[in-house]
């Protein structure tokens, strides 16, 4: 017998790899030939031995190569010339890892190589001692395992209105730890802000800041917790729409002083500048947009005087505007969810035309530039906000056109229907909701009556709302929200 040892120099560790090559293993007679190979297959799959410091976990290669961008994806997927034994061996087809770690890590992170059920990063969730849970992250690091851990987001809740005065403060939502933090407030406090996340950084721009409407903006360094200026844009505006493409900010219409807006411009974050855009053919705020194929779709809305159904693209590209079909039902207020791709579908949802609040919906397709009716909501609503979790639309929220809403109902295009599910705890309105690992978050708002200053979280697989246990600084309302994946291992 002869044994063939692989060294690995992977992720700042040595490894090394017994490996022992099967011997061909016949056909099996199998009545349908789709059958028979994939039972072929399966029957020479190779098993890995893994034997962390005395602990054998026996596992098919494909467990290993499931998660993109880890240690034992980048060993088993083939991009590692592993010398194979001649055929004819008795020797099963196995490969034998030897590892010096914890089992008990170990055995966390091939249950979630199998099952697909990720990890958490909160430490109450684990029986470890804090220096144990310490000593966990860092073997999942050590392994290059950070795609077995659920993400680590942030919500940041920034400026707004608190009923009295506009505000400068942030607040940071953490959901492992179910707590708000207090970051360093903005330079300038701003209602109605535009904000966006660009190279890994955020941005907050224009708004109004209790006197007039701004055209200032600032960027968050997380190094120093500070808020830092940035050039002004070339107009004053709030309420617009806002794009991110790369490394650039598009920031389009919206409203100054006296004026609704057609002008657009585009902030470049590397070089610190603005550039005016081709104008669009109307001017509108309250509408609603979507980035489809590298392109800024704009649809309905209002020009000061009526409600608009007519829509528009800009491509940045060739820096122009060009009209789409109207929507069949004029519509301000609205949300809308788009869904990219080659087949993305823009989807416009509810709204006000003018003289009703509207239960109404239709979508999008640019391929054929049209307009469909799809199912209406149980409830008519406007001002509310719409998030998508497993291909399907939740609408959270809103107004009636008599009174604040707690209800919130899903649309699954495959059956062309809206159910309700459980409602929120508090009637909300002008709320951003934001999705983490599977979950939909909703902070602030206005309830009808009051400005409020805790949030919620909806868990679709018991459908139920959950309130968060803490409560920002103040109450917020018209403030920006932006949610941004953190190092997991900071």
């Amino acid at each position: 017998m002869r044994t063939t040892i692989a060294t690995f120099f992977i992720a700042q560790s040595i490894f090394s790899l017994d490996l022992f090559a099967a011997e061909p293993v016949g056909p099996v007679e199998l009545a349908e030939p789709a059958v028979q190979k994939e039972s072929e297959a399966k029957k020479n799959e190779q098993i890995v031995n893994l034997n962390v410091s005395g602990k054998i976990f026996h596992c098919e290669r494909s467990i290993f190569t499931r998660f993109e961008n880890t240690f034992f994806s980048a060993m088993f997927s083939g991009r590692w010339n592993i010398d194979r034994e001649q055929p004819g061996s008795a020797l099963n087809n196995n490969v034998n890892l030897f590892l010096e770690s914890d089992p008990a890590f170990f055995e966390l992170f091939i249950e979630t190589m199998k099952t697909g059920n990720l990890l958490s990063l909160r430490p109450s969730d684990y029986s470890f001692t804090p220096s144990e849970f310490n000593f966990f992250l860092q073997e999942a690091q050590k392994y290059s395992l950070q795609p077995l851990f659920k993400n680590k987001y942030k919500i940041y809740i920034l400026g707004g209105y608190e009923g009295t005065n506009v505000l400068g403060t942030c607040d940071v939502f953490d959901p492992l730890s179910n707590s708000f933090v207090a970051i360093a407030p903005l330079n300038n406090a701003r209602s109605n802000p535009i904000s966006a996340i660009a190279d890994g950084k955020i941005y907050v721009i224009g708004g109004f800041n209790g006197t007039n409407i701004t055209n200032s903006g600032e960027v968050f360094d997380t190094e120093i917790d500070a808020w830092l200026p940035i050039a002004p844009m070339n107009t004053s505006r709030q309420s617009a729409i806002t794009t991110v493409i790369g490394e650039k900010i598009y920031i389009i219409g919206g409203m100054n002083s006296i004026h609704y807006l057609t002008t657009g411009e585009v902030f470049d974050t590397r070089k610190n500048s603005w550039m005016d855009i081709t104008s669009m053919k109307t001017p509108r705020i309250k509408s609603t947009h979507a980035l489809v194929n590298g392109r800024i779709y704009v649809f309905g809305g209002h020009d000061g005087t009526h409600a608009l159904s007519s829509g528009e693209f800009y491509d940045p590209q060739s820096n122009s505007w060009s009209n789409i079909a109207p929507m069949k039902t004029p519509r301000f207020r609205q949300t809308s969810i788009s869904f990219n791709g080659p087949d993305g579908h823009i989807y416009a949802i509810g709204g006000n035309d003018g003289t009703h609040t509207l239960r109404s919906a239709e979508v999008f397709d640019p391929q054929t530039n049209s307009w469909r009716d799809i199912a209406s909501m149980n409830s008519p609503r406007e001002g509310a906000s719409s998030v998508t979790i497993g291909g399907k639309i939740y609408v959270i929220g809103g107004n009636d056109g008599n009174h604040t809403l707690s209800s919130v109902e899903v649309f699954d295009s495959k059956t062309n229907s809206w159910i309700n599910v459980a409602s929120m705890n508090f009637s909300r309105e002008g709320i951003v909701s934001s999705v983490v690992d599977g979950k939909i978050y909703v902070i602030g708002g206005w309830d009808g009556v009051d400005i409020l200053n805790g949030g919620e979280v909806f868990d679709p697989s018991n459908d139920s709302w959950t309130l968060l246990p803490a409560l920002m600084n103040s109450a917020k309302f018209l403030h920006a929200s932006v949610s941004m994946q953190q190092e997991i291992f900071d």
